[in-house]
């Protein structure tokens, strides 16, 4: 079965409400698919 490509881009702002009470994991489960490796990597 192929995986059908999204071209959709789910772009979220984050700010202090993503910093606490793990809610970064819960607008990647949402689906927000956009970021950046300084981002990423200040926040692992």
């Amino acid at each position: 079965m192929s995986r059908r490509l999204r071209r959709t881009k789910i772009v979220t702002t984050l700010g202090p409400a993503t910093d606490r009470d793990n809610n970064l994991e819960k607008v990647i489960a949402a689906g927000a698919n956009v970021g950046t490796y300084e981002l990423f990597s200040r926040l692992a």
